[in-house]
């Protein structure tokens, strides 16, 4: 089942910018395995931001869905696929 969540969230990410693990309703949750990326420009004619997509793998086998706002906004989680 997948739930929208829309939230924004605070992320740790390596020395390339990719995630390592995020904290959302005061937990920390430590990604296991990036699945999948992708870019997504955003509705230019309602000035949003483009953004960058990952589905990551959770320790406890949760699949969640996170984007940032490019170039280097904040972070959201997207979806929580369970």
């Amino acid at each position: 089942m997948s739930h929208l969540v829309k939230q924004k969230v605070t992320v740790r990410c390596d020395a390339h910018g990719l995630p390592l693990s995020f904290r959302w309703q005061n937990l920390s949750r430590e990604i296991q395995e990036i699945i999948d990326f992708w870019l997504e420009i955003g509705s230019w004619w309602r000035n949003e931001p483009p953004k960058a997509f990952f589905q990551v793998r959770a320790a406890l086998a949760d699949r969640y869905t996170l984007y940032r706002e490019l170039p280097e906004g904040d972070w959201y989680l997207y979806r929580i696929e369970d």
